[in-house]
């Protein structure tokens, strides 16, 4: 049980009050409820400052004047701005998703609601202000951090006296980024964030929590802070000059070599998650569920349950955010258990109230970041309307999932690709403008998905399995007709149970994943290409007059044509991912608005072999210019095991011969530019197999069973590599 108001700790030692409204509740100036009450109103004093700051922007000055009279007669804004029929509900909505929420003191919420005036207030500030910091408490604190752990008493408590206490709102900014550090922070509860800025985007490098410590390079480089720190949650640091801590370094060697080893290790701790963009923080075991509305939480509920004591190690909490309003004051959280025999595991359930006010929420934020250690997984499930849970909950999760049916989330552009699954729900294709602007609007690797209504108790599923789980993925590159290897490998892959929740394809490796993408076997897909490739000859021998390209592609058109239909990408089974080359700006494209098989047949039109590929506005080639093995789609994906499958060749181990045909020359320029562009793919990967069809020409299609019998041995190979990998990571089918 959990109650929002409470002492401050770190490892079982309380400090000094940082947070006035602490100091109130514990001195029994102020009641717990009467406390909530005016942290609730300063909330709302803040939001309707901000309301009226957007109101202002689009109102007249006689309407301005006007909203003014009726606020003083005691009417909100929002109130008055209805009153006067300037805006309407769906206007007014849209004003509070943009406000900039500004702080306003405790204390002018305290005199708002009558619980003191002016003078009561400015009495228990002043002694609130002359609170005695007890060095030692403090110094206990500090022995506990990595960085002072050798010091002596005496030096402990030296540095406690130099210490300043410092309090930071959910959002609110620590420094930022080429602003001059004056401190190390210590941090003594709370979660914080460090990030940097690159090509105008922002990439966290990591999160902060009780006992971490930041501020360190920057203080003792003298140089502009390279990164920003802001604070997720209620933050509360105790802060140490810059120096005073100089002098300390120059005074105890022992520390200044400590320092140097923490700040080379910090770092590395970021260049390592600068290299995967998606990297998060993987400690947390916080996963977040929104459904488009209450009703279908009921329906979801069984099936979460259920695959939570599947795919979890041990005990779990369920959260159900059921959006029935209740008091602000009473916070108390205490999850009900109910034991599973077969599985020896315990779900802990917790059903939530809507809460509308974000004290509320920043109290729940709080409690499940402490709480969520007691469990292998945490689901919190939610409906749309919950708005306050969003901004503080998907900052907290390792991963989420979101349900959209008809409408677009005004969230979107918050949502990260890596952590946030976006799925549309649909019936047969109504969907199909909506995905087309959720497509387009949102962040570029976020890659949302589609699911059908008559299908969504299995999707759902699905989903929570890749939501909670380790998830595995296979990336298949490209090759001409050396992508038969794929089939072998995923035979022997099949048999070992392996299940894919990902997959992605260049070229030939597009053809194959997207059918691995639609629930085709191997055996399925082997049948596939006997009938239309392995019969001797090549697909691309429609010649014609070279003004475009060798080959009309009407061949292989009819062959994708007639093996994917009219099925959109967004409509497979599992997340597929084709990639292709953008002729127009150079840059690699996962194609999602469009169908399978113009998505596959430009994932391997081979500029001056096959025609290029028009979709809506661009024109489209062969994804081996850019990205021949995309095993960093399914990293950006949030993909945790990625396989990879490299059929390149190394141009100076395979001939050409001088007395060269124009196709013999385009094909050659593809196997050079696809080894270019191949070692990229290695950054990404966990396991790769590389079957060795040095041999073989793209065009061998004939060639196809004994390159498939290669792919076999190549995978049995490195499948007791692959095995253990996945037994390390505690992966499930």
């Amino acid at each position: 049980m959990f109650l929002l108001v409470g002492m401050q700790l770190f490892g079982g030692i309380m400090l000094r009050k940082h947070v006035f409204s602490e100091y109130l509740v514990e001195k029994g100036l102020v009641d717990r409820n009467e406390m909530a009450r005016a942290i609730a109103a300063s909330y709302e004093i803040s939001a309707d400052m901000g309301l009226r700051q957007q109101l202002n922007q689009i109102l007249s000055s006689d309407d301005q004047e006007r909203l003014s009279a009726k606020m003083d007669a005691g009417l909100s804004p929002a109130q008055a701005a209805a009153s006067m029929g300037v805006v309407n509900e769906s206007i007014l909505n849209e004003l509070r998703g943009n406000l900039d929420v500004q702080k306003v003191p405790l204390s002018e919420a305290l005199i708002k609601i009558g619980i003191a005036d002016r003078s009561t207030i400015d009495a228990w500030l002043e002694e609130f202000n002359r609170q005695r910091i007890d060095k030692d408490e403090i110094a206990t604190f500090l022995s506990n951090t990595p960085l002072f752990k050798n010091l002596s008493a005496s030096d402990l408590n030296e540095i406690a006296s130099d210490l300043e206490y410092r309090y930071y709102r959910p959002g609110e900014t620590v420094y930022g980024f080429g602003t001059n550090v004056e401190h190390v922070y210590f941090v003594q509860d709370g979660l914080l964030q460090l990030s940097i800025e690159s090509r105008k985007r922002q990439y966290e490098l990591y999160r902060l929590q009780a006992g971490d410590y930041f501020g360190m390079y920057a203080t003792l480089s003298g140089m502009p802070s390279v990164e920003k720190c802001s604070a997720i949650l209620d933050s509360y640091l105790w802060t140490l000059p810059a120096a005073k801590f100089d002098s300390l370094l120059e005074r105890i060697p022992s520390l200044a070599i400590t320092a140097a080893r923490h700040v080379s290790m910090n770092l590395q701790s970021s260049l390592s998650g600068l290299q995967n963009e998606t990297n998060r923080v993987q400690t947390s075991n916080i996963h977040c569920i929104m459904v488009p509305e209450p009703a279908l939480m009921e329906k979801v509920g069984a099936t979460l349950e259920k695959t939570l004591l599947e795919q979890s190690a041990g005990d779990c909490l369920l959260v159900t955010a059921n959006g029935k309003p209740r008091n602000a004051a009473d916070l108390e959280f205490n999850p009900q258990a109910t034991i599973h025999k077969e599985s020896g595991k315990t779900i802990y359930r917790l059903d939530l109230p809507g809460y509308e006010n974000q004290f509320s929420v920043e109290a729940f934020a709080l409690w499940i970041r402490t709480e969520s250690k007691k469990y292998s997984s945490v689901v919190i499930l939610f409906s749309s309307g919950s708005t306050p849970f969003r901004s503080h909950l998907l900052g907290i999760s390792r991963r989420s999932i979101t349900f959209v049916r008809d409408s677009m989330p005004e969230f979107l552009p918050h949502l990260k690709s890596g952590r946030d699954l976006l799925y549309l729900v649909e019936k047969g294709s109504s969907g199909a403008t909506l995905f087309k602007n959720l497509y387009q609007s949102a962040p570029e690797t976020l890659a949302p998905r589609s699911i059908q209504e008559d299908s969504f108790d299995e999707e759902f599923q699905n989903a929570i399995r890749r939501l909670i789980g380790v998830t595995l993925g296979i990336a298949l590159g490209g090759g001409g007709a050396r992508g038969s290897a794929h089939i072998g490998i995923l035979r022997v892959l099949e048999q070992a149970g392996l299940k894919f929740d990902a997959v992605s394809g260049t070229s030939a490796g597009a053809s194959i994943a997207a059918a691995v993408a639609m629930g085709k076997s191997s055996t399925e897909i082997q049948t596939f290409f006997e009938k239309n490739l392995f019969g001797g000859g090549h697909p691309f021998s429609d010649y014609t007059l070279p003004i475009r390209s060798l080959s009309k592609g009407k061949k292989v058109r009819k062959i994708f044509q007639k093996y994917f239909g009219d099925m959109p990408v967004r409509h497979t089974k599992i997340p597929f991912f084709p990639v292709t080359t953008n002729m127009m700006n150079g840059q690699e494209v996962a194609l999602k608005d469009c169908d399978m098989w113009k998505a596959v047949f430009a994932s391997g039109a081979a500029p001056g072999l096959l025609p290029l590929v028009r979709i809506n506005e661009d024109w489209y080639g062969d994804g081996g210019l850019v990205n021949n093995v995309p095993a960093s789609q399914l990293k950006a994906f949030g993909i945790d095991i990625v396989i990879s499958v490299n059929i390149s060749v190394d141009p100076a181990r395979t001939p050409f011969s001088t007395n060269y045909k124009i196709g013999n020359a385009i094909q050659r320029s593809m196997v050079i530019l696809m080894d270019q562009s191949v070692s990229r793919h290695l950054d990404f990967t966990d396991v790769e197999i590389c079957p060795p069809v040095e041999d073989y020409r793209v065009t061998d299609f004939a060639s196809g069973p004994a390159i498939m019998e290669i792919g076999i041995q190549a995978a049995q190979q490195a499948l007791p590599r692959l095995q253990l990998l996945l037994k390390q990571r505690n992966w499930k089918p």
